[in-house]
């Protein structure tokens, strides 16, 4: 996993590359068991989607997807491990659902910046990945994008203007499309906004 040049977490691999052969990532492999897919059930069609069972993952070229967060840091439940260690957490707490343990202390450098959160552990993107899959939510950016000319191009533009003399803004979605799979867009992860004087 490697941060946009603004240091924004925005992909995850889905898989690595080791000699020929390609291992899935922590959150492939926990959603690949939750939904209980077999091996011979996951496809990798390279630059196109990752599929496992009944789930197309959209992937770019280096095989990532886009991370639709849930949240900022929070979003996902934590169960502290010296409760876990002492018996303190009741067995349902965890039943039937994934769970990745992870730290969440600074000084493990395992935290990551997000468009939603400046500061969010590892552990929850591996849970916002998985959540993803098993969902079948994905953030797709449109073919028609040139990722080396992103920051410059607009797509849309809404502008909002005050009724009492102060700067308006616009607003340009950042140039991914959210796609739900219902066919509804909903709100772009990000803005860059501008600020202009009427």
């Amino acid at each position: 996993m490697v941060a946009d040049p603004d240091g924004t977490t925005r992909w995850e691999a889905l898989v690595v590359e080791h000699r020929g052969s390609y291992y899935p990532s922590l959150a492939v492999q926990a959603a690949k068991l939750a939904m209980v897919v077999p091996d011979v059930g996951v496809k990798l069609d390279f630059g196109h989607a990752l599929v496992m069972g009944a789930v197309a993952v959209p992937v770019d070229p280096r095989s990532r997807m886009l991370i639709d967060y849930a949240g900022p840091a929070g979003t996902f439940r934590y169960l502290p491990a010296v409760d876990v260690l002492a018996g303190l957490m009741r067995p349902d707490a965890v039943r039937d659902r994934i769970v990745f343990l992870g730290a969440s202390a600074a000084a493990i450098y395992d935290l990551r910046v997000t468009p939603l959160s400046a500061v969010l552990p590892g552990v929850e993107k591996h849970a916002n990945v998985a959540a993803n899959m098993l969902s079948g939510r994905f953030l797709r950016r449109p073919d028609w994008v040139d990722p080396g000319t992103v920051g410059m191009r607009r797509v849309e533009t809404a502008t909002v203007i005050s009724t009492n003399n102060n700067p308006s803004w616009n607003i340009y979605p950042n140039l991914v499309t959210p796609i739900d799979p219902s066919g509804c867009p909903f709100l772009p992860l990000a803005l860059q906004v501008e600020q202009r004087v009427v």
